[in-house]
């Protein structure tokens, strides 16, 4: 199969489903369902898929084609043969297919007896063609209701799980924002991109604050004292707190970010990332117009990842931040030391 389609570096991207950004060019239609093992554990479902051959490798390894969410190819490798793997049935050939070919015409009796139920009911479709033209009005009417994608966005306009929404605008430090409404919480679209204190652009380039916005150590985004960066604080941080965001906003805690997560259900990642702008092939479906984009964190992974601030203490000198990575489509919440740089999104109160 792979020989037929045009070899295994393209491979994978014509056996994906659309819906996981392949072209799906023969109707293989793939889904990454990931792997498990002999425990009950399951791993990178939506990022990776695996189906086994029958073709051994040796005593305790057979081999298995993979198909990856960040690649176009189609890899043959071996795994465990205690692995729980996808599979994927193929059809026999000669005497398989040809005893199947009676089914066929023993049917085929079925089909020319039920012609005289075609025609007999003709009638009832001549006698029903006046309701046909009555209700054109309602056709014509809905033609205009289109789902939308992310590629539809506009300046003003972005796509929420289908539908075309207007963009809000916030003016904050000379630059506007635009935000947008995800379920009942209502978010900055872009990363904040304002100058205080100890923030900066990563990678020294001041065309990635311009594209990523700023990234800042935690206490600075909360507007905490600096002993904060190596100390408790929990006294200090208020339900919302505000940081350094707008009046009216907030940076999100842990629980604002897991509210989010909730809503847009599994592959999170890929549901917020932007459709641009995630290197090796690892842009989003940004399904809801939240347009990720991968800031890095501490002036590193630039373009492979991003990493937001929460408001919540993890330890005298961590926090929880929210996170998501070129090659993965999930997201999830992961512990960063206070003096990580990591972007911000001010969510309003």
């Amino acid at each position: 199969m792979t020989a037929y389609i045009g070899g295994e570096s393209a491979g994978g991207k014509k056996l994906k489903a659309t819906s996981l950004g392949g072209t799906d060019e023969y109707g293989f239609s793939a889904l990454l369902g990931g792997s498990g093992d002999s425990y009950g554990n399951f791993y990178n479902g939506g990022d990776y898929g695996y189906w086994w051959t029958a073709s051994e490798h040796n005593n305790i390894h057979a081999y298995f084609l993979g198909i990856y969410f960040h690649s176009d190819g189609a890899n043959w490798s071996n795994y465990d043969k205690s692995y729980l793997l996808s599979v994927r049935c193929l059809q026999g050939s000669g005497s398989d297919v040809s005893s199947s070919s009676s089914l066929v015409q023993s049917s085929s009796s079925s089909v020319s007896s039920s012609s005289s139920l075609v025609q007999s009911s003709s009638s009832v479709v001549s006698s029903s063609s006046s309701i046909v033209p009555s209700s054109s009005s309602a056709v014509s009417s809905s033609s205009s209701v289109v789902l939308c994608t992310a590629n539809n966005n506009t300046s003003t306009q972005y796509c929420s799980n289908g539908t075309l929404k207007d963009y809000g605008f916030v003016t904050y430090g000379n630059q506007t924002y635009k935000t947008v409404v995800i379920g009942e919480q209502t978010w900055f679209a872009e990363n904040l991109n304002y100058n205080v204190e100890d923030s900066y652009c990563s990678e020294d380039d001041s065309a990635n604050c311009t594209k990523y916005g700023r990234l800042y150590p935690w206490v600075r985004a909360m507007n905490l004292p600096l002993s904060c960066s190596s100390d408790y604080c929990s006294s200090q941080i208020n339900s919302p707190h505000r940081g350094i965001c707008p009046e009216g906003w907030h940076i999100p805690s842990k629980a604002d970010w897991e509210v989010m997560m909730a809503y847009i259900g599994s592959n999170g990642g890929r549901k917020l990332k932007a459709i641009s702008g995630w290197n090796s092939k690892g842009n989003g479906s940004d399904d809801f117009g939240f347009s990720a984009l991968p800031g890095g964190y501490s002036g590193y992974y630039t373009g492979e990842r991003g990493d937001w601030c929460s408001a919540s203490e993890e330890a005298h000198i961590g926090m929880s931040g929210f996170s998501m990575s070129y090659d993965y489509s999930f997201a999830d919440m992961h512990s960063f030391g206070k003096y990580n740089g990591l972007s911000v999104r001010c969510l309003q109160d």
